[in-house]
């Protein structure tokens, strides 16, 4: 009897270790799962503050180079990956800006989807310069709103896990992409109303 006093003691003892070691381990688990997933949205947030400081250098650097007219190239970087569109009157400057985007310190790889189309390029040109005369100055004006904008929401944890297209003509912004819910999407327009140099916003984001 004493026996099996003994060892039902000893077995309820064991299973009493074994389950605060288990819920140890679970807890242990949780914690690293906790401190990885923090770890993994700092990152993702300094990936994106590096994106926004990428573009802001290869912006600058395409405007500054006296062969291509940034009216003609459309710049983004996403996870150190530079992405260039727009229409241009030559092979030559199509592989021009790549060569620049490839020379920024930082900047991984190149999606160069500009086209080549003579015809079109001037075309547009000539429609920016109609438009209120859209000029070199309004452009940076318009790049650095844009840029203050992301930064802005990379800043705030409430929306930074969000991908946003901003685009900026003459003050106006145009903010697109998704987000959860109507709350985010009412936040990130005042956050772009709140943004020096914004005189409207059309805030055509998707809630799902």
């Amino acid at each position: 009897m004493k026996r099996l006093m003994s060892l039902a003691i000893s077995s309820a003892f064991l299973a009493a270790t074994t389950a605060t070691a288990v819920a140890k381990d679970s807890n242990q688990a949780t914690a690293r799962a906790s401190m990885e997933d923090s770890a993994h949205m700092k990152n993702s947030k300094k990936e994106r503050q590096s994106d926004t400081w990428l573009e802001a250098k290869l912006v600058t650097t395409i405007a500054l180079n006296r062969h291509l007219s940034i009216f003609d190239i459309s710049t983004d970087v996403k996870n150190q990956t530079a992405y260039l569109s727009g229409v241009v009157e030559s092979d030559i400057e199509k592989d021009l800006a790549g060569e620049v985007a490839k020379s920024i310190d930082g900047i991984k790889s190149v999606k160069n989807n500009i086209l080549v189309d003579k015809t079109k390029a001037r075309a547009e040109v000539e429609k920016l310069k109609s438009s209120e005369e859209y000029s070199f100055v309004q452009k940076i004006d318009d790049l650095t709103t844009t840029a203050a904008i992301k930064s802005k929401l990379i800043a705030d944890s409430n929306v930074s896990g969000f991908a946003v297209d901003i685009d900026t003509m003459h003050g106006n912004v145009t903010l697109k992409g998704k987000v959860q819910t109507s709350e985010q999407k009412a936040l990130i327009e005042q956050i772009a109303k709140n943004t020096a140099g914004v005189k409207d916003v059309d805030n055509k984001l998707n809630v799902q």
